[in-house]
């Protein structure tokens, strides 16, 4: 074999070995790329449908909205576990998000089945130790119903994590089988006006 040949065989070795190197990357673009895609099968409460009431066994970072504080307001719903590796993965971008949010009034509040084991005291006392590790974990500071498996049924939350954007007029106007992002739903909410019966 000649010098030629050595020089391109080891040539197309390396290119066969970056693209092996990249793929990982190239599946995780196109995740993204293909997020706003999700079935809307998966994506639990549908556009256009009310805002179920938000309950829980209990609450973490202060006390649930009662009947009526939600009124005219736009709301972020997020269902998650801490068992769930998709959802520690979107709760930096859902921190981030609330921040960005936050003094411009929207509110947001977090389900879970976490902590429903009430009968046992000890097991509820370690799952909500483990969910505040959670919350704590990505600085997660909104009310969060926990133990909140009516709710996730309401919202027919089977596959998490879920997300809903709720508008002034308390219907959902994003969920995560949109093809409009988060951001852009939250804007488009915002910009709704108030009408006398959501002052």
């Amino acid at each position: 074999m000649n010098q030629k040949t050595v020089i391109q065989t080891f040539a197309l070795f390396l290119t066969l070995a970056g693209i092996v190197a990249a793929m990982p990357f190239l599946w995780s673009l196109s995740a993204r790329i293909n997020a706003s895609s999700v079935d809307s099968s998966h994506a639990g409460l549908e556009v256009g449908a009310a805002l179920p009431e938000l309950t829980g066994v209990g609450w973490l970072n202060g006390d649930g909205p009662k009947s009526g504080d939600l009124a005219g307001k736009v709301v972020v719903v997020h269902a998650f576990a801490d068992f769930c590796p998709k959802c520690h993965r979107g709760m930096p971008n859902l921190v981030e998000l609330q921040h960005k949010y936050k003094e411009r009034g929207v509110v947001f509040v977090g389900i879970t089945t976490d902590g429903h084991e009430r009968q046992e005291a000890d097991a509820q006392s370690e799952q909500i130790s483990a969910l505040k590790r959670y919350l704590k974990k990505y600085g997660a500071d909104w009310p969060i119903a926990y133990g909140a498996i009516e709710c996730l049924t309401a919202f027919k939350a089977e596959y998490i994590p879920g997300y809903w954007v709720i508008g002034r007029d308390g219907k959902v106007v994003y969920n995560k089988a949109s093809t409009i992002t988060m951001d852009e739903a939250i804007d488009a909410a915002l910009n709704e006006p108030t009408t006398k019966s959501d002052a």
